[in-house]
């Protein structure tokens, strides 16, 4: 028959397609309709069934002509090969992760009910049935039932006659009546397939990354471990893709909310991105070259970034690392010089973190790290403080407890003293007036030796306002550059007795020399305690009783 004529052929007994019903499926059904088998039908009309099978435009049209039907229908469902293994699939696109052009997949409820209607010939097969992640129909909410391969792939496509080769099957699979129940990402993809992507974020994602993104995601989220990912049941891998489109929909701000949760959510004692995500990440890793999943890559690796640790040089998902934004405390410490548990300390401080969030501390950001170096530039030991005064560090000790300065500890027995509070000291030395001719006046170290005033008590009065006419000499630094007037020596002011005093001050008080304290010690007249030193953790001896008898309290 000539080619021309062969257009022109119009089968006497046709069919009417189902909605989403394959063009192979039609030409099986069309050809059990006519007593012959697809290929004989193909070959009177002019058509051939592989390329028909394949979808072949020429053939679809063929088809079209041959069996009055619409050539739209026939192209919308024929599952055309875009590229290599990726196939459109209704109105959306799949690559053979997760579509079978060639499986048979078929509701054995759909097939027992079209056949009691119209015979062999009802048997047919929907391009729904061969998404993978699709378990059942959802007219009839029962699960597909899987046909055994045929010899050929050519074979595999005459859905009729594989029916008929495996009845017994189909009809046991319906007596079953196993139950299923479409999910919320079975119902989204569906309408995907019938009316194109939604308008969200997961748009652009062909149904392959679609399916592992959202179940790769939910496993993360209900805590499935990774290295038994693969054990997992449909029914499991079904409610972990629920659980992953319901965070993925939304669009990016979900994901990291979700992130964060599952950052908090670990036991680890240094968290790290690849375990918290797990079988997202390392999907995604595997995966992320495909433009269309450069904005799931983009999120995931600005929250990798910003949230977790990294050394330098470090690439997350084959990107650059613009910056370090979190770094181990390992890190820090070798970046600063200062011991780690100083470190948690001093950026608790700054940062406002109780005592346990402190101790709970497993890294740091650059930011943090600089406003505690910052805080850290700000003290000094009392050594140092010491040095800077021109003092010796137990003035320093009691110029702190007489308010004059302020000091900090960090979980240990050190004090350090705000530089701020020395440089105010300083500078108030430094406003005094200048006398080059020191007649009339003694060097305050002097004056309170004389007098028998302790030096920390003339700084204490001056500063009050109580002791004026101070001036300073060139010839010293710091405190002891303080000039005091002779005149001065009316001043003198009671010792403070509402604590136990150090040999040193009991001294002072009873204006004798240490070794005399020792002495009245040693004969009774004082009673010795031993105080743990709170600034060195030594034991230092404090006197409880005046050689006249006062008892005192112990400091």
């Amino acid at each position: 028959m000539h080619e021309d004529d062969m257009r022109n052929v119009r089968l006497a007994l046709t069919i009417s397609p189902l909605n989403g019903e394959t063009p192979a499926s039609i030409g099986s059904r069309l050809a059990a309709r006519n007593g012959v088998r697809p290929r004989d039908l193909c070959s009177d009309t002019g058509m051939r069934w592989p390329f028909l099978c394949s979808g072949h435009p020429d053939q679809l049209a063929l088809l079209a002509d041959v069996g009055g039907l619409e050539l739209e229908h026939l192209v919308l469902w024929s599952a055309q090969q875009v590229r290599t293994g990726h196939y459109r699939v209704g109105h959306t696109r799949s690559s053979t992760g997760v579509f079978r052009r060639t499986s048979s997949r078929v509701c054995p409820k759909c097939i027992e009910e079209v056949l009691g209607e119209m015979g062999r010939y009802g048997a047919h097969q929907l391009l729904e049935w061969n998404v993978l992640c699709l378990s059942g129909c959802e007219r009839h909410e029962t699960a597909l039932l899987d046909l055994p391969s045929a010899a050929t792939t050519h074979e595999t496509y005459d859905v009729v006659a594989q029916v008929d080769l495996h009845r017994d099957l189909v009809k046991q699979a319906a007596d079953r009546q196993q139950e299923y129940e479409a999910t919320e990402f079975e119902t989204y993809v569906r309408g995907r397939i019938y009316r194109g992507p939604q308008a969200d974020w997961l748009s652009g994602l062909e149904l392959t990354h679609l399916h592992g993104a959202c179940m790769t995601l939910g496993a993360a989220i209900c805590g499935a471990p990774l290295q038994h990912f693969s054990s997992y049941g449909q029914n499991q891998e079904r409610q972990f893709c629920v659980e992953g489109l319901r965070v993925l929909s939304p669009g990016p701000e979900s994901l990291l909310r979700c992130m964060e949760e599952l950052k908090a959510r670990s036991r680890s004692r240094r968290p790290y991105y690849s375990t918290d995500l797990g079988a997202f990440y390392h999907w995604l890793r595997a995966a992320r070259e495909r433009p269309e999943l450069q904005g799931l890559v983009a999120c995931v690796h600005a929250f990798a970034v910003r949230s977790y640790t990294m050394k330098p040089n470090r690439r997350v998902l084959g990107r650059a690392v613009p910056g370090v934004q979190r770094m181990s405390f390992d890190t820090a410490r070798k970046q600063t010089g200062l011991g780690v548990a100083l470190l948690k300390r001093l950026i608790g401080h700054v940062e406002g973190f109780s005592e346990a969030e402190t101790t709970a501390l497993t890294e740091t950001t650059p930011g943090q790290l600089d406003r505690a170096l910052k805080f850290w530039s700000g003290l000094c030991n009392l050594t140092a403080a010491a040095a800077a005064l021109q003092v010796r560090p137990v003035q320093v000790k009691t110029l702190i407890d007489c308010g004059l300065l302020r000091s900090i500890k960090f979980g240990t027995a050190l004090r350090y003293v705000y530089l701020e509070d020395l440089d105010r000291l300083t500078a108030a030395v430094s406003e005094l007036p200048k006398v080059d001719n020191s007649k009339g006046y003694l060097p305050i170290s002097q004056y309170c030796r004389e007098n028998g005033i302790g030096l920390v008590r003339i700084i204490q009065l001056w500063q009050n306002g109580e002791l004026e006419e101070l001036v300073r000499s060139g010839g010293g630094g710091g405190l002891r550059s303080i000039h005091v007037p002779c005149k001065a020596g009316s001043v003198r002011t009671q010792q403070d007795l509402l604590g136990d005093l150090t040999p040193a001050e009991t001294a002072r008080y009873l204006q004798i020399g240490i070794s005399s304290v020792r002495a009245l010690r040693n004969a009774g007249f004082l009673q010795q305690i031993v105080r743990q030193n709170p600034d060195t953790t030594t034991t230092t001896l404090s006197s409880h009783k005046t050689a006249y008898g006062h008892s005192k309290p112990v400091t």
